[in-house]
């Protein structure tokens, strides 16, 4: 019926029933409560016996609700402790460990523990990559080594597809041609390709990546507020491959803070926290002590009904999920989506480690 929800649960691991298996049996073999294999597999309760050769469902990858999926992004400011918070709620994990500048890898983070935690978990892993200034200097036979260097660093660490984060300026037509080349390059290594866009790159780029990732502010910078701005941008583009990045930066005259950041500074100066009711945003000020000197400094940032407004909007307009800094976003964003798309209560049947 239009309306109706469903419950997407796709196998990660099947195993076959032999010869004097029971239900007891196989979940000590396979480390997982029996009241799991019965909820994978509700058709072995209509049965008497289980029999030789039949297969079950042992392992899951989270159940979706709707369609929307979450993607974390982690760098190296990201903690061991606020990965495994939010791992629950996670579809797909971007570790942010190379750069691309100068037609050269770099790697800029080692995140060894974060990625074996994820595939444990049995999470999508993408190998992030930043383009750095001048990451596009390369062509021809040059720019298709580098493209074989970064799906040969992919498979070697067991990622299942590659996220691009593109901050450098660089032409249409040389973004268009890289990203098509190492799409074309990773179809035939079974990998996917997410791309993180600014708002003001070519919309090629979503056409060519199986999914992209757009930040809700980047999307209101024609003077349009966030409402407005992404229903314009759900008509022009096809927001099922798209994740939204919620609303998580607080701006002062000078800098860009995160919202936690912002928080910190709050508390420590003793500042009343005020609400603009009209840009539904939050902000207070405190003195910046410099070399004896004391500057006004005055911080805004997006109030939580402004992003609970933003993932409703999303959801609505037909966004195939958020994407979220890991270590920047608070834990009250993520408690959010999981309200929208999923239930806790039906996870925790699925695996006693949530």
């Amino acid at each position: 019926a239009v309306g109706e929800e469903l419950i997407i649960i796709k196998p990660t691991r099947e195993a076959p029933v032999l010869l004097g298996d029971s239900i007891s049996k196989l979940a000590l073999r396979f480390g997982v409560r029996k009241n799991s294999l019965y909820c994978l597999n509700p058709w072995i309760a209509r049965e008497e016996y289980l029999r030789p050769g039949q297969m079950l469902t042992v392992k899951t990858s989270p159940p979706t609700h709707g369609t929307a999926n979450a993607l974390g992004i982690a760098d190296r400011l990201t903690s061991k402790r606020k990965f495994k918070a939010t791992l629950p709620f996670l579809t797909y994990i971007a570790c942010m460990e190379y750069t691309l500048s100068d037609g050269a890898i770099k790697r800029t983070a080692q995140l060894k523990d974060i990625r074996e935690l994820g595939k444990r978990h049995s999470r999508t892993m993408l190998l992030g990559i930043s383009l750095g200034k001048e990451a596009l200097s390369a062509d021809g036979d040059a720019r298709g080594s580098l493209i074989e260097s970064i799906t040969e660093l992919a498979k070697d660490d067991g990622y299942e597809g590659i996220y691009i984060k593109i901050e450098a300026s660089e032409s249409n037509d040389m973004l268009a041609g890289l990203l098509l080349a190492l799409k074309n390059y990773l179809l035939g290594k079974n990998l996917i390709l997410v791309s993180e866009l600014s708002g003001n790159e070519i919309s090629d780029a979503c056409e060519i990546s199986d999914a992209t990732a757009i930040k809700a502010e980047n999307l209101a910078f024609s003077g349009k507020d966030s409402a407005g701005a992404l229903i314009e941008f759900a008509k022009d583009n096809e927001s099922s491959k798209c994740f939204l990045i919620p609303s998580y930066l607080a701006d002062t005259k000078d800098e860009r803070l995160y919202i936690s950041d912002a928080l910190r500074i709050a508390r420590r100066s003793c500042r009343e926290i005020t609400k603009n009711e009209d840009e539904k945003s939050l902000g207070f000020s405190y003195n910046k002590f410099h070399r004896g000197r004391a500057t006004r400094v005055n911080i805004k940032y997006p109030s939580l009904e402004r992003v609970q407004e933003e993932m409703r909007l999303a959801k609505e307009l037909g966004f195939g999920g958020f994407a979220f800094d890991i270590e920047a976003t608070p834990i009250s964003y993520f408690c959010i989506f999981n309200a929208l798309f999923a239930r806790a209560d039906y996870i925790s049947l699925l695996d006693e480690s949530y």
